[in-house]
């Protein structure tokens, strides 16, 4: 069932769906063995995110193009629902997902995503020791509140595996925490 929490000004919604992490991971291996980059020139971070010899492959594989399809047709046209907002596709731009898989010693610096009205990710295979995504809240607010009116301005999510979680593309986001160990975190990773 789709849950949607506040957070900051916006929403995160939250959903777990194991059968398509399942179906995600039997190909995320493959991919990211034969990627040459590392997820935002992080090291230890293996990714087909604008990888030459991937990127193009993985969003033409059909498990890829079905996970988007249904990402589209199920999670996007809640959202916009729930928002009171007319759902046409048509509006949106093509859907572009990659596979990362974080090694021990990898961080994930602050970023947003650009080109897309909104991003997530899915968590394939999750390790005992793997650091939570950390979410910032946009708002300068907080920098200015004195003490006794002050709110949190980050909030951190531990991953699960099947978690689905999808969020307003421009809200900031990292992985804070140095990846200590080699437990696995496998992800596929989509802009919408």
């Amino acid at each position: 069932m789709i849950q949607y929490h506040s957070l900051f000004p916006t929403q995160l919604v939250v959903d777990s769906d194991p059968g398509l992490a399942k179906k995600l991971l039997s190909i995320c291996d493959y991919y990211v063995s034969r990627s040459a980059t590392n997820l935002l020139q992080q090291p230890n971070f293996p990714s087909t995110l604008y990888d030459d010899n991937t990127t193009d492959r993985v969003n033409s594989d059909k498990i890829v193009v079905d996970a988007l399809d249904h990402i589209h047709d199920f999670y996007i046209r809640d959202i916009m629902q729930s928002r009171g907002l007319e759902y046409k596709r048509e509006l949106f731009g093509p859907p572009f997902g990659f596979f990362s898989s974080m090694k021990k010693g990898a961080l994930l610096r602050k970023h947003g995503h650009q080109d897309c009205r909104f991003s997530g990710i899915i968590f394939l295979e999750v390790g005992d020791d793997v650091p939570p995504l950390t979410f910032h809240d946009p708002r300068p607010a907080p920098k200015f509140q004195t003490e006794g009116f002050k709110t949190k301005d980050t909030i951190d999510i531990w991953p699960e595996e099947g978690m689905i979680m999808i969020w307003d593309h421009w809200l900031e986001h990292e992985i804070m925490r140095e990846h200590y160990s080699d437990d696995s975190r496998k992800v596929f990773s989509f802009n919408i």
